[in-house]
């Protein structure tokens, strides 16, 4: 029998090829797609468990991936444009639930009808926007993270995959709100008429975010944790919701 990736001549049967290391596959049959299944799904290992580290250790977690505990995890790059992904596809495939026609209720009790639309090149200018801005400040929570880091000979690389874990959760937490809030108005305003969505979803946003940027920071020092955290906690916060105002999707509103 032979490797399929290297071609190695493997007498026995093992789980890996010796030379290349590669798992060895005698057929992509039903059992090898269930166990691919069952990894892709699993919390111990790959997106799920950085995403359960993430929620359950905060800062924590990321302490045990520099440190070299990285097996588990899925990589930090892969790990952001996953995250990023999910955000811009769940912004994409909501549109539809906050556009169309909807009643409003005026001062006087009278109904007015509103016209929502989302969709068009104002929402997609600004999620390219959303995109640039959040690739932009890595290197500045990078070097946030650099200057107030615990160990004199931290490399530099280190604060940038702490960056990277934090922004992936921030974006899965605005992925989780921008379904909720959506989905939410597309029912309620059936009932209640229009109301806006979109600043809820950004209290929303702020209100789970705020907290848990403490909770991360806070539990990724280890030396003078409340000063450092307290510090990163301003500056990251006044950043983040400059980012939440522009991530916010515009839209033209005409009243008839």
């Amino acid at each position: 029998m032979h490797c399929k990736n290297c071609q190695e001549n493997i007498d026995s049967k093992p789980k890996y090829c010796p030379a290349c290391g590669q798992e060895v596959i005698l057929a992509l049959d039903s059992k090898y797609f269930n166990n691919i299944l069952k990894e892709g799904i699993s919390f111990d290992r790959g997106f799920s468990f950085n995403v359960k580290s993430l929620v359950l250790k905060g800062g924590k977690a990321v302490n045990h991936f520099v440190s070299g505990q990285t097996k588990p995890f899925q990589n930090p790059i892969l790990f952001f444009i996953t995250t990023m992904g999910i955000l811009i596809l769940i912004l994409s495939l909501t549109e539809g639930l906050i556009s169309g026609t909807f009643f409003q209720f005026l001062e006087n009790g009278d109904k007015s009808t509103i016209k929502f639309e989302s969709r068009g090149p104002d929402s997609k200018q600004v999620r390219w926007v959303y995109l640039v801005i959040t690739t932009l400040i890595i290197p500045l929570f990078s070097l946030g993270f650099y200057m107030l880091k615990d160990n004199k000979k931290q490399p530099f690389v280190q604060s940038v995959i702490v960056t990277i874990f934090l922004l992936s959760a921030i974006n899965l937490i605005q992925s989780f709100v921008i379904l909720l809030n959506r989905t939410v108005f597309h029912f309620l305003s059936k009932w209640i008429g229009y109301y806006d969505s979109d600043t809820i979803g950004l209290l929303v946003s702020a209100v789970i975010i705020i907290p848990y940027l403490w909770y991360f920071l806070y539990t990724y020092f280890t030396k003078s944790k409340l000063k450092k955290t307290l510090i990163s906690f301003v500056v990251i916060s006044i950043i983040t919701v400059a980012i939440l105002y522009v991530g916010n999707a515009t839209a033209t509103i005409q009243q008839h």
